[in-house]
């Protein structure tokens, strides 16, 4: 199981990086590396599943962590991955809440917030990590369970696996 932060050259993701300064815009989990290669994501207009061939023809992974699960481990992984985001609505509440946020930061120097007061039922891109985060805690110690996945940019979350898991 491997996150992958990624931006593309879109011109949301391009305005994003420049408003945020971060060097990524979009987050998804590789699963099967060397099989079946499989990228579960959430993203517009709902969550999906697909071949790490066609992520990497929209995406630019600028960086990955790396969690090897046993394939048992990881197989249960993904099913949660899977339930938890395939088809799920994008989470336009957060979206328009993170641009906001960013704009703010951007303008006036004001704090990320640590709450989405827009967040849906639909699932903005960070949210793809709960599924795995018992996986996470179990064979890594990496406890996500207190973060506001939903008010949490790609970068964010990036930071926060890697100070959690000791990876600096």
């Amino acid at each position: 199981m491997k996150f992958l932060f990624s931006t593309n050259e879109k011109w949301y993701s391009k305005a994003h990086r420049y408003i945020t300064g971060e060097p990524f815009t979009h987050v998804g989990i590789l699963f099967f590396e060397g099989g079946a290669n499989i990228v579960v994501e959430c993203t517009k207009p709902a969550g999906k599943a697909s071949h790490a061939d066609h992520w990497n023809k929209k995406y630019q992974t600028v960086e990955k962590i790396d969690f090897p699960l046993l394939p048992r481990d990881e197989t249960h992984a993904y099913a949660d991955c899977i339930f938890d985001s395939l088809d799920v609505p994008y989470d336009w509440g957060a979206y328009y809440y993170a641009w906001i946020a960013g704009l703010k930061k951007y303008l006036f120097n004001c704090p990320y917030p640590e709450k989405n007061k827009w967040s849906g039922n639909g699932r903005w891109c960070t949210e793809v990590a709960g599924s795995v985060a018992p996986y996470l805690k179990g064979f890594y110690g990496v406890d996500i369970s207190d973060l506001q996945l939903d008010a949490m940019t790609p970068y964010m979350l990036y930071k926060a696996l890697k100070v959690r898991g000791n990876m600096y």
